[in-house]
Order: C-alpha cells, then structure tokens, then sequence
C-alpha cells in the first residue's frame, strides 16, 4: 500500500488549533452550567426548611427591621399569634384598626362590667321604661306571735291635793305608789258660780324625790278658794 502523506501549511495548523480550543471550552461550560441548576433544583427544593424559628437568635428580628406591611394577616399562619406571645402593653387603642374588633371576635364572657369605664356604662344605660303594671295580691301571710305587753300594771290613783287661792294661782303634784311611773294624769276644780273660773298653764309629768307623778300649774279667775283634785295614770315600770 502506497502512503500519501501532505504536509499541512503553517495556517491550517493554527486553525485547527484554535477549533479545539473553543470546543474544549463550551464543552466545560455546559457540564458547569447543567451542575449549577442541579446545585439550585437541590437548594430550591430545601430554601423552606433553611430558615425556622430555631435558627433566628433571639430578638434578632425587630419592628425597625421588618418592611412597613410586610407581615399581613394572610402571612400568619392561624392560632400562630397568642396572647401568651404578645408583650403586655403592646396592644393599644392607636394600634387597632377602627372596626378591626367586632362581637363575632369577641369570646363571649370576655369583657366584663368591671373593665368598663363609668363613661361606657353610663352610654350602655338605656333609656327608662313605662310603669309595669300592679301584680296581683299575694296570699296572707301567717299570724304573728303576740308582742310583749309594754303597760302593765295600769292604777289610776286620785287624790285631793289642795286649796287654790281666789285670785291666785298654784302648783299641785301627784305621785305614783312606788315601782310605777305616771304615764298620764288629769284635774278636777269645781267652778265659783260667782267668778270667771281658772286657766291651767302647765300640765306635765314629774319626778320628785325618785318618784314619779303628774304636776300642774293652775291661775284662778275666781274671787273665793277651790278644792284641787287630782289624778294619775299609774303603770309598772319596765326598767
């Protein structure tokens, strides 16, 4: 077999150098770039589980680090928000939305008269209501016992206790018999046909001596004396 052998020129050379070059190079881009998106797919496919509530340090995550309405109510998963995580005092008036609290928000039993201001319970207070109407008697009730007597012992005692001077006047008294007290008393003068009578000006219970009686005071209109009767109503006493 005869060989045929041609030299190449300097030209060729250098061409079919620089060929191979750029095929080595795309052929390493390609095999660079198919594993890069396998390392992105793998990345992709975990980013969900990198960060957690774990791997954040505490209070690393501030107000003035969060974006102005980033975190809406349709970012929070249900129940996530508790009482037991809201720092006391952090909820205020200001920071509630102006209807963003209604009864269907509210646990019933919740708030209680003693939460409420004097100002909501007075605008809580309706207006006052018509006169109902009389309800029927009620059935008597049974009899009561007897109360204890406060008189008893009751004296009437009398007695002549003087003269009244004609144109004159006098004081009379009258006593109760010991252990009573006068409750009552009264007088009797029989009148001078021949003058104008007597005006009594005091009538009055007494004690005299640790006694107890009835005392008057009379002023005679009449121009001769009068015999003075007296009486007293006389009970035990209960001291």
């Amino acid at each position: 077999m005869n060989k045929l052998t041609r030299a190449m020129s300097p030209a060729s050379l250098v061409i079919s150098i620089l060929a191979l070059a750029v095929a080595t190079s795309m052929t390493s881009a390609v095999a660079a770039t198919t594993a890069t998106e396998k390392r992105l797919s793998s990345t992709t496919a975990t980013a969900s589980s990198l960060v957690t509530a774990a791997k954040i340090r505490k209070n690393e995550v501030t107000t003035s680090k969060i974006r102005k309405n980033a975190v809406t109510s349709s970012k929070i998963r249900k129940n996530a928000v508790t009482a037991k995580k809201i720092r006391k005092g952090a909820v205020t008036a200001k920071k509630i939305k102006a209807g963003a609290v209604t009864n269907a928000k509210i646990r019933n039993g919740t708030i209680d008269i003693a939460k409420l201001s004097p100002k909501t319970i007075a605008t809580l207070r309706g207006a006052k209501g018509p006169k109902g109407d009389t309800g029927p008697v009620g059935p008597q009730g049974p009899k009561g016992d007897a109360g204890a007597s406060l008189v008893s012992g009751l004296q009437v005692i009398q007695e002549s206790v003087g003269s009244l001077p004609g144109e004159g006047s006098a004081s009379f008294t009258i006593l109760c018999p010991a252990g009573t007290v006068a409750i009552g008393g009264g007088w009797n003068i029989p009148p001078n046909v021949s003058g104008d009578g007597f005006t009594v000006s005091q009538s009055r219970p007494s004690q005299s001596a640790g006694s107890s009686g009835w005392r008057i005071h009379v002023l005679s209109h009449q121009a001769s004396a009068a015999n003075v009767t007296m009486y007293a109503l006389c009970v035990a006493d209960v001291d």
